[in-house]
């Protein structure tokens, strides 16, 4: 009878730890099934190839550039300001500036806030506002302007481009203790921002391929 007892026992533990496995199992796929579809690898591929020519100037001015050392700092809802009517002709000197979407209907906005047009020996030309940096995004269906970054004297923007997403990749850099630190914003208009940050400081100078011409 004791006998019968221990081998039923015996069997009910076996039983237990295979339904035991089994029941972990599904678990282990769903793991490398996430791993392997790495969403914020790809995101972070993406950033590493956006900006080649902005890259290739920071490599020149410090040969220890790279773009695997990008990561992903944070993900946050966008802060924004209500949309403002567009002002057109405050903007008409500053078109060729704007960075348009693939359909046009849409620009980034870099230079309005941040320069005034002046006449200078009869040529035109732009003088510098103040300190500060706005980026805006045009919409000419809506005829609006709205803000989608603001940085202070501590940061600033090298570059900017659309995605097939229609997303907004913003390139620059932030100051970190008197260093430069590259810095990517991808922004989802208008919902989330993204900043992938640089994993330590480099010695480069202002970049930016649509400079404008400055008095």
């Amino acid at each position: 009878m004791k006998q019968s007892i221990f081998i039923l026992l015996t069997a009910v533990l076996i039983a237990g730890c295979n339904n035991s496995a089994d029941r972990e199992q599904p678990r282990e796929d769903t793991a490398t099934a996430i791993t392997e579809s790495d969403p914020e690898g790809l995101e972070l591929e993406a950033i590493q190839a956006a900006f080649p020519e902005l890259y290739k100037h920071f490599s020149a001015a410090d040969p220890s550039f790279s773009t695997d050392s990008f990561f992903l700092a944070t993900t946050a809802p966008l802060e924004t300001l209500e949309p403002q009517k567009l002002d057109t002709q405050r903007l008409r000197p500053f078109t060729p500036f704007l960075i348009f979407n693939s359909d046009s209907s849409r620009a980034i906005d870099m230079v309005s806030y941040n320069y005034e047009p002046v006449q200078k020996n009869g040529k035109s030309m732009f003088a510098e506002a103040g300190p500060d940096t706005e980026v805006s995004l045009i919409d000419f269906k809506k005829n609006t302007k709205q803000r989608i970054l603001f940085l202070g004297t501590a940061a600033g923007i090298e570059d900017a481009k659309w995605t097939d997403n229609g997303e907004v990749l913003l390139a620059g850099w932030e100051s970190h203790e008197g260093k430069i630190r590259p810095t990517i914003w991808k922004i989802t208009p208008f919902t989330t921002m993204q900043v992938f940050s640089y994993t330590d400081t480099l010695n480069f100078r202002p970049y930016s391929k649509w400079k404008i011409p400055l008095d």
